[in-house]
């Protein structure tokens, strides 16, 4: 489902997104995590992640690229439906 950036989303849409929520790997730990919550921090969406949209308020997103792929804290984030979320280490950082 395609979300707009610039609009706040339909309660279904929001709900939605919001049931795709997950928890960062161990991976994610300790100053990795703090790094990670800056780079997710970067990408606020107010009509997302402001008051008009209960159900992703003070939510973190983490974008995904049209392959479901993204970079976070020198890691490589995949996800598929069949695997969930994949994480390596990322070679470039």
């Amino acid at each position: 489902m395609e979300l707009p950036r610039d609009a706040t989303p339909t309660p279904f849409a929001a709900r939605t997104a919001a049931s795709c929520g997950l928890r960062l790997p161990l991976q994610f730990s300790g100053e990795t995590m703090d790094r990670a919550i800056e780079e997710l921090e970067q990408l606020y969406l107010p009509n997302w992640q402001g008051k008009n949209s209960p159900w992703l308020s003070d939510q973190l997103i983490l974008a995904l690229d049209e392959e479901c792929q993204t970079h976070l804290a020198g890691f490589v984030l995949r996800y598929s439906p069949s695997d969930g979320l994949e994480v390596t280490r990322d070679a470039d950082d």
